[in-house]
């Protein structure tokens, strides 16, 4: 939803507009983000917090029980954003940063994110022609190795994540989500075993 957000009460309004009975249960857990300020939202914990009093009254009025809060592991997240006088929110349907791969434990002091690796590749013409060889100038974490390996296993970016933003919300298709990382998992299989088979 967007629209005007000038004070608090219109911004509980906005949020009250949504019908987040579609989105996520009454037994749920959520977390708010929100971002920017204006003359009458100085705060983005007050703003998330009248976002979030918004969410869990219609559920207590419609249902008679409210969602949660749980900051780490949501059903849905949802993120505001207040720009002057409006505010849109989303819903974080990633559930974490984008660039996070799945296959990264532990970083160094400023480790490359993943997808400006793959963009490094991209952009030297690497991927164009994968049987190349390939030089890391880096010699950090091994961020390019291992997207150029996994560019060449034909192994998509994500496939290892473990959790993602949409899977506990209630407009999720689990059939086709999983029919999907089936797919995804068998072209790496195959990449693998041509990859391995190349030495």
């Amino acid at each position: 939803a967007d629209g005007a957000s000038e004070n608090a009460d219109e911004l509980y309004k906005l949020a009250s507009s949504v019908n987040w009975s579609t989105h996520m249960n009454a037994h749920g857990c959520l977390a708010v983000d929100f971002s920017g300020t204006n003359h009458e939202i100085r705060n983005t914990q007050f703003g998330a917090v009248k976002v979030k009093d918004a969410i869990v009254d219609q559920f207590s009025a419609l249902f008679e029980s409210r969602p949660n809060v749980e900051k780490d592991h949501p059903d849905i997240r949802i993120n505001v954003r207040l720009k002057g006088k409006y505010a849109t929110i989303y819903l974080d349907v990633v559930g974490g940063n984008l660039h996070s791969r799945g296959y990264r434990q532990f970083t160094g002091e400023a480790p490359l994110k993943e997808h400006l690796a793959y963009g490094l590749l991209v952009r030297s013409g690497w991927t164009q022609e994968p049987s190349k060889a390939l030089h890391d100038p880096m010699c950090g974490s091994g961020t390019i190795l291992i997207e150029a390996a996994m560019v060449r296993a034909n192994i998509a970016p994500g496939l290892l994540r473990g959790f993602w933003g949409f899977e506990r919300w209630k407009q999720h298709q689990p059939k086709i989500w999983q029919a999907l990382k089936s797919k995804a998992k068998t072209k790496a299989d195959k990449g693998k075993e041509e990859a391995n088979a190349l030495g």
